[in-house]
């Protein structure tokens, strides 16, 4: 059974599609790397996609400190790689009253050893505001809300 995961923050869209780590493994998970590649057809520059990585892996780290190992040592058996897949970037248009912004990607978590999928998510965040409010929303705070979306992912659920 799938489960639909919607809120909205400050204007900003989250969903996530599904919830499918159980949370006594969720507490248990170690992490080797975030990375991430772009789908055909989406417009995001390298500059773009590294930076939004960054993101990503400093909201991990902040908010589950140890999850990734420290420099020089192996991750132990079993940790997971955190790879995106955007779908979507698009930065609107502040121009011309057009502020809608989007980001979404694809997450999956694969054990780094085998290959295999442990966990796949969809999150999806946008700025959908029109005119002033759109366009004073930057690009940098819904790549944070999308940073926070992945890191809730490995946030054990009560």
């Amino acid at each position: 059974r799938r489960h639909t995961r919607s809120f909205h923050v400050t204007g900003v869209q989250t969903c996530a599609l599904p919830i499918c780590i159980p949370k006594e493994q969720k507490a248990s998970i170690r992490l080797t790397k975030v990375d991430a590649e772009v789908a055909p057809g989406v417009a995001m520059t390298q500059f773009d996609l590294e930076r939004v990585v960054a993101k990503v892996r400093a909201e991990i780290e902040a908010y589950r400190p140890g999850l990734f190992p420290p420099i020089g040592v192996a991750a132990p058996p079993g940790a997971l790689r955190v790879k995106l897949l955007f779908t979507r970037f698009d930065e609107g248009s502040a121009l011309i009253g057009l502020g809608q912004k989007h980001l979404d990607a694809d997450v999956f978590l694969i054990d780094d050893r085998t290959g295999a999928e442990a966990g796949h998510y969809r999150i999806a965040k946008d700025s959908a505001l029109g005119g002033i409010a759109g366009a004073v929303t930057s690009m940098g705070e819904v790549e944070k809300g999308f940073a926070l979306s992945v890191a809730d992912i490995l946030k054990p659920k009560r």
